[in-house]
């Protein structure tokens, strides 16, 4: 596997929560703006980072997403399982 799935992920991520405000009452890793850097910083380094890492670091943004309300488990598994698999349609 290569970081590209995760890029592209991650820029749709970036992008949706680049559009919400932070609320300012929550922990400051959870808050949007937090995790569109985390996801910016994320995608700049995908091609020097471990494969690893790079997923541990999806899959956080994607889990506070999802905690939070901003993402739909089933709807990201739909949109993100053939780019994992290489099934894309």
């Amino acid at each position: 596997m290569t970081p590209e799935a995760h890029v592209t992920v991650l820029r749709r991520l970036k992008e949706e929560l680049d559009r919400l405000p932070d609320r300012g009452d929550e922990p400051s890793a959870t808050s949007a703006s937090y995790l569109a850097d985390f996801a910016r910083r994320a995608i700049e380094n995908a091609h020097t980072m471990p494969l690893d890492k790079l997923g541990r670091w999806t899959g956080f943004i994607q889990g506070v997403m999802a905690a939070r309300g901003w993402l739909d488990v089933q709807t990201e598994r739909n949109h993100t399982r053939p780019l994992f698999t290489g099934n894309q349609q």
